[in-house]
């Protein structure tokens, strides 16, 4: 589960010419994951049924030691303060006062979406992160987008592709052993809806760039060496925010056989070979 972030301000296109107010402040980020309380949304929503993750190289075969950030609201609050973002008629909401990217006196306020097909957990979590947030002086205005819209192309209304949003939060992870085309589908500069990637976050790192090309080697040493350098710039720039993972259950009847869960396709990817006991 994460937090996809918009790096160019809502509708823009372009980061760097039309920045997001904050989010596209490295320090709001990194308070906003400060912030978030995910023992709590884990152990409490998911009834412990997950982990918190936060790097995309947290399984075999690519594991990087990048330490867990720590919550800490209070810490959180001194990130915002630092960046310019400060509550200065006391109504819990922050303003710009100095900051890099918005006028004096912009308030601290953006729209949080959620797809609405994943239930209840994801409804509550996204209410708990909300209240984290407005802790800190964040105030968000919450959204329910029906998947087929948040992830339509942008010539059909999709507000992602189009990038019609500030802050989403859904569930995806590279499947299979090997993550570098997930990488560059949601991280790589080019990987724009016209180049047939998903980075609506609009992050561009020409290191990031760099390193992603240099995976495409079968000296499978080195890939764990790349791979490991590219997770350390991930964590530094946070373009989007890892937050946990959750486990997904399949109930299948005892009478049933040769059922085999994949994590590259769907549960009835060998349907075929399925057979039912008398």
């Amino acid at each position: 589960m994460r937090l996809v972030l918009n790096l160019a301000a809502k509708s823009e296109m372009d980061a760097e010419a039309a920045p997001h107010p904050f989010l596209s402040d490295v320090r709001v980020r990194q308070a906003i994951r400060m912030a978030i309380d995910v023992d709590t949304i884990v152990n409490e929503i998911h009834y412990g049924n997950g982990r918190p993750t936060w790097t995309e190289f947290f399984r075999p075969p690519y594991e990087c030691d990048i330490p867990r950030p720590s919550f800490d609201p209070e810490g959180a609050a001194a990130l915002l303060e630092e960046a310019g973002w400060v509550d200065t008629d006391g109504d819990g909401v922050r303003e710009c006062q100095g900051c890099p990217n918005a006028e004096d006196g912009t308030p601290m306020t953006m729209e949080f979406a959620i797809y609405s097909e994943y239930g209840e957990a994801l409804v509550l979590a996204q209410q708990y992160i909300a209240e984290n947030l407005s802790d800190i002086g964040i105030a968000t205005e919450l959204l329910s987008i029906e998947g087929a819209i948040m992830w339509a192309p942008a010539d059909d209304g999709g507000t992602e592709l189009s990038s019609n949003f500030e802050l989403d939060m859904w569930d995806d992870g590279y499947s299979g052993v090997d993550p570098t085309d997930f990488l560059w589908w949601f991280y790589y500069s080019t990987a724009t809806e016209e180049e047939g990637g998903y980075n609506v976050g609009h992050y561009v790192n020409e290191e990031f760039d760099a390193w992603l090309d240099e995976a495409y080697t079968l000296d499978e040493e080195y890939r764990k060496e790349v791979f490991c350098e590219i997770a350390q710039i991930l964590d530094e720039d946070l373009p989007w925010i890892l937050l946990y993972t959750t486990l997904e259950v399949h109930g299948v009847n005892t009478r049933m056989n040769e059922v085999q869960p994949s994590s590259n396709d769907p549960l009835t990817w060998n349907v075929a070979d399925w057979t039912i006991s008398e």
